[in-house]
């Protein structure tokens, strides 16, 4: 293996994300003491590294729309007009950033029927099985609806732990998805909240259906029931991929927190983390825009830390 030795003069920014910050600093000693002598890692500062990992998850739902009000959408012959509004206008489809077009409380999406813009959905979601199946075949008679009921606060943490002392092992992901059993309800709850948009006067004239899917594990289950539900959340809910938590920013007394509030690690000089794991409650929505401002204000703060002064640098 090739060493390579790089020198610091004030300090090392750590900006490795929600899971590989936290095996970094474990293996550089930094971590909770038994956890680092299983691997036999010289313990520098004993800090509850790895725990407090959250992450946002989501349960598939999709209906059948038997009376769909949606116009054919054809690329090739469409993407000409909304180009030409986006070049000389800057509005129209394009003018939206990716999936923000229809996302809002409620993430939805549409496919039209043998359209297989389902298909390809579940192929990316990696849902296959009696799901996909289930889906494809609704599809075939007709257009569906997808939407997906979102955890933002989730109660249940995970935790990040070291596989071996070497770099190139990954670490143990224990996401902790659904131990909560708040969690559940919650998730029910958006499931129930949802039955009730697809029966509103706007959404009847599409006359939903949804779309039954035949899980194995909830075939002893009465279909529609709490007790179902909470089977095909076990079964089905997906991460959305936004981890957080796992190097906790808090006060000098707060014993669950790694780093303190200007993000220097605690107990070891010169190290600073400025990443999503320094979070110590996820946000209510995409994780992008708050690592963003992590960054931000972690610039001005190494900057005051460091005695530079951006108004007197303006002036010379």
């Amino acid at each position: 293996t090739r060493v390579l030795e790089v020198k610091v003069r004030k300090e090392t920014i750590v900006s490795a994300g929600a899971v590989n910050t936290p095996q970094l600093l474990m293996l550089s000693g930094i971590g909770q003491e038994e956890d680092l002598r299983e691997h036999g890692i010289r313990i520098v500062s004993d800090l509850p590294v790895g725990r407090n990992l959250q992450d946002h998850v989501m349960v598939p739902l999709f209906y059948c729309i038997n009376r769909s009000s949606a116009t054919d959408f054809d690329l090739n012959r469409n993407v000409i007009g909304h180009m030409y509004d986006y070049l000389m206008h800057r509005n129209g489809p394009l003018s939206e950033i990716g999936i923000n077009a229809f996302t809002g409380f409620y993430h939805h999406m549409y496919s039209r029927k043998r359209s297989n813009i389902a298909g390809r959905w579940l192929r990316m979601m990696e849902l296959d099985g009696p799901f996909s199946s289930s889906v494809a075949d609704a599809n075939n008679e007709a257009d569906v609806l997808g939407a997906f009921v979102i955890l933002l606060k989730p109660k249940s943490w995970g935790r990040i732990r070291l596989q071996s002392g070497q770099i190139e092992q990954k670490p143990k992901i224990d996401a902790g998805y659904l131990t909560h059993r708040q969690d559940i309800e919650t998730l029910i709850e958006g499931i129930r909240i949802h039955q009730d948009i697809m029966a509103t006067d706007a959404a009847k004239p599409m006359e939903p259906e949804p779309v039954r899917i035949e899980l194995p594990s909830c075939q002893d289950e009465l279909y529609d029931s709490n007790a179902y539900w909470e089977c095909y959340i076990r079964e089905l809910t997906l991460t959305l991929y936004h981890p957080v938590g796992t190097a906790k920013m808090g006060h000098s007394n707060d014993p669950d927190a790694v780093v303190d509030p200007r993000l220097r690690v605690k107990g070891v000089a010169g190290l600073r983390v400025v990443d999503a794991s320094i979070m110590p409650d996820i946000v209510s929505g995409n994780t992008n825009a708050a690592v963003i401002m992590i960054g931000e204000k972690a610039s001005d703060m190494i900057k005051q830390d460091h005695g530079w002064n951006e108004e007197e640098k303006h002036r010379n």
